[in-house]
């Protein structure tokens, strides 16, 4: 207890100086040895408001102590158009609410130097670039439209020069070659758009298991993230929630595993070249609510970009 005291310093002085003024306010003490004491009959109420000015005046100064109560303020997390933003260091990191195929036609684009980064399994096959209902295969259908064959062919080109980690059964009776979680496969000149692709391995797809993502896949495919914007001199990253659909994770989970990844790569200096990263949590159509709500979003990229200032 005196170790606690000790540690508030003077919000602790104040808070028991005034306990004291409060308690003679009130009592009269007879015998201070024998803890003998009676209520007053008339009370003193300068003291007594003196007393209650410093018992929360003093409270509040220990609620606002860092090293005791940590406190966030939300603002570290403004309002943008489309979302919220915070810094983290010299990076930025938006948080749009939408569809990654929409949002890319609207944010600020630095052409090839901005790069759409897109869940994929590990197998990086036709199946997975056209699945329905799924970031990569929406974003393909709706930005590619007939020019989808030849962005398969580029994929397939892409992948001869991954290393294979062996070949598994996907779907009964089906092998198919894995190039591994958090491997990433990098386009430079997708047909028919601007901005570059990276398609990020955080999803296996095994027979009798079907599709999973964990952390640890997230963690993997971002720090390669890294490595191909550095090799490529990239400046915006776009990427929507990593393994939060098909892949099982909650949309909350993957929003702070992406933005303690994000953090840690920040702050170890592994950004390389990036100045903006968007981050977009799903959200149907304007009049339908994101996946992750607003209130929490907000919260969540506060407290990630003050404990990015603090133990930078």
């Amino acid at each position: 207890m005196w170790e606690f005291l000790t540690k508030l310093k003077f919000p602790a002085i104040v808070f028991i100086s005034g306990v004291l003024f409060a308690f003679v306010s009130l009592f009269n003490a007879q015998d201070i040895a024998k803890l003998s004491v009676t209520p007053r009959l008339t009370l003193f109420y300068p003291g007594l408001f003196v007393g209650l000015i410093l018992v929360i005046g003093a409270v509040l100064v220990m609620l606002s102590q860092e090293n005791l109560i940590p406190t966030v303020n939300l603002s570290r997390a403004r309002k943008t158009k489309y979302g919220f933003a915070a810094q983290f260091g010299r990076t930025k990191i938006n948080v749009h609410f939408g569809r990654v195929e929409k949002i890319v036609g609207v944010i600020e684009s630095s052409g090839s130097r901005h790069a759409i980064v897109l869940p994929a399994n590990e197998y990086f096959d036709d199946e997975c670039l056209a699945a329905p209902n799924t970031a990569l295969g929406a974003f393909v259908q709706e930005r590619f439209g007939s020019s989808r064959s030849e962005l398969f062919r580029e994929v397939a080109s892409a992948r001869t020069k991954l290393v294979t980690k062996g070949q598994f059964e996907k779907e009964k009776g089906k092998l198919e070659s894995s190039f591994g979680t958090g491997t990433c496969l990098y386009i430079p000149n997708p047909p028919g758009v601007a901005q570059s692709l990276i398609l990020a391995a955080v999803a296996t797809k095994r027979a009798g298991i079907g599709i999973t993502s964990n952390l640890t896949d997230i963690c993997n495919a971002l720090e390669h993230m890294f490595a191909v914007i550095n090799d490529e001199r990239i400046c915006v990253a776009t990427l929507p929630l990593l393994g939060a659909g098909k892949g099982g994770l909650s949309p909350e989970i993957s929003l702070e595993a992406i933005l303690l990844a994000l953090s840690v790569a920040i702050r170890q200096r592994k950004c390389g070249t990036v100045e903006t990263i968007n981050l977009v949590i799903y959200r149907d159509n304007d009049d339908s609510p994101p996946v992750i709500s607003r209130a929490t979003t907000r919260r969540m990229l506060s407290i990630a970009s003050y404990m990015h200032a603090r133990y930078s």
